[in-house]
């Protein structure tokens, strides 16, 4: 779950959370949200992904 910086994700951003403990991953989530990037994804539950581009 990369944070994004433009043009590209920062990395760098989510580490910091990780190292910071609770309190200061809810103060970053509240000042640079994260967000979900999902790639390979061939299938979601029961639908088949692979016909998308």
């Amino acid at each position: 779950m990369p944070l994004l910086r433009k043009p590209r994700a920062a990395f760098d951003l989510l580490q910091q959370r990780l190292r910071g403990g609770a309190a200061a991953a809810a103060r970053l989530a509240a000042t640079t949200p994260a967000h979900v990037v999902a790639f390979d994804l061939p299938h979601l539950g029961e639908l088949d992904l692979m016909p998308l581009p």
